[in-house]
């Protein structure tokens, strides 16, 4: 009885992925049409990693339904979830994911939304800001996993910097002490030799003073030392691409706008 359930279990083919229709996005007028389209392929990638999806991109939308048909469907004024519906039932396609990217006064924003089109209803929205194209492209990912409601991929390690932060403050610490020292000990020494208080000769002295000038030097480098390695640690700390936060100006003044 065993056997036959696992025969089954394995026979058994697995589920059909939903299929999700990833429209090309509206893009302001002053966006390059490269630029859109690399947003695109890029969105159709990261929602593919996913694999949650079976997708199909607007591209391919193009070649299934025609490039007029494809106008007809998405040029409804009047009632565009109706037209998604449509859409996606000529594809047979439940789901439907569509975006805009725009310039945001010194940053770019990506607004996506995905529509359940069996029930006409809005499942997943997700806006992201940044700087610049790269850092839009680098919170991709999560922009989709929002959107979608996939899991969100494995934050950057941050063991690296975390070893560098706390090597540099440990011989940044160090040298500090090293230094403070060699500079307390030669000022007692200057002392003695000025009020004439040495019960030593002047050349020992003398020479102490040179050993304490090169125990000095020493822990100066190693205070530069750590504190370029710790200055290192805090540069690389991955930062929380979970969210995005911009300081956008604009004219009446300067606003904080992201995912916080």
């Amino acid at each position: 009885m065993l056997t036959v359930a696992l025969w089954l279990a394995l026979g058994a083919e697995p589920a059909p992925k939903p299929k999700l229709v990833v429209l090309s996005v509206d893009a302001a007028a002053n966006v390059d049409p490269a630029t859109r389209a690399g947003f695109d392929d890029a969105i159709v990638a990261t929602v593919a990693k996913t694999a949650a999806f079976d997708v199909v991109s607007s591209r391919e939308v193009q070649v299934l339904l025609g490039i007029e048909r494809q106008k007809q469907l998405l040029g409804c004024a009047d009632d565009g979830s109706s037209c998604l519906a449509e859409l996606s039932g000529a594809l047979g396609a439940r789901f439907v994911l569509s975006g805009t990217l725009a310039p945001l006064g010194g940053t770019w924003q990506l607004t996506l939304q995905m529509q359940d089109t069996t029930k006409s209803v809005t499942v997943g929205r997700s806006s992201r800001i940044a700087k610049n194209l790269d850092g839009l492209r680098a919170v991709l990912p999560f922009a989709v996993a929002e959107v979608t409601g996939t899991p969100p991929p494995p934050p950057p390690s941050k063991v690296g910097p975390l070893a560098m932060v706390a090597g540099g403050a440990l011989l940044a610490a160090i040298g500090g002490t090293v230094l403070f020292d060699a500079l307390t000990e030669a000022a007692a020494i200057r002392r003695e030799l000025q009020f004439g208080s040495a019960p030593r000769t002047r050349a020992s002295y003398l020479d102490d003073e040179a050993g304490l000038q090169a125990q000095a030097n020493l822990g100066v480098l190693g205070l530069a030392f750590g504190g370029a390695v710790l200055a290192a640690g805090i540069i690389l700390w991955p930062p929380d691409l979970a969210r995005g936060v911009a300081l956008v100006p604009t004219p009446s003044g300067a606003f904080v706008v992201g995912v916080f």
